[in-house]
């Protein structure tokens, strides 16, 4: 999570409010992954590791529009340096969409197969690894 931060706001040449905001309650989120970490640990070989893993997967849809909100408020507010093109806001933007479908998915399904659910989760975190926020041409030009 820290490193898509940090790759994303790269991608802006300024803030503002609505994004200061939106990055604080996206930062929030991820302080927040500990408890239900905690929980799904503390349950996973119990009775109650289907609502566990529920409240974890559920954590990251919230988590994941909180990446998404943050996105829409420095694109809508212009903020993007000039080299980040078009296709890179548009394959952020679908990987973002995405990701929430698939969260929630997970989330769904966690009340039925908790591992399963939590496999959806960890597949992610491959998505997430891969997503490039720079296109090739702006990646190359990058001082060393």
């Amino acid at each position: 999570m820290w490193v898509n931060h940090h790759e994303l706001l790269r991608m802006a040449r300024s803030v503002n409010y609505p994004v200061l905001f939106a990055n604080g309650l996206l930062l929030l989120t991820v302080s927040f992954v500990p408890f239900p970490t905690a929980v799904l640990a503390q349950n996973l070989a119990t009775a109650q590791a289907k609502p566990a893993a529920a409240f974890y997967c559920g954590t990251m849809v919230l988590n994941a529009l909180c990446w998404n909100v943050l996105f829409r408020a420095i694109v809508n507010g212009g903020l993007l340096r000039k080299e980040v093109t078009a296709e890179t806001v548009a394959n952020i933007q679908r990987t973002y969409y995405v990701g929430l479908l698939v969260y929630a998915t997970a989330t769904a399904l966690a009340f039925v197969k908790p591992a399963l659910g939590l496999a959806l989760n960890g597949v992610l975190c491959v998505v997430w690894i891969r997503l490039g926020y720079r296109s090739e041409s702006s990646a190359s030009a990058r001082p060393s």
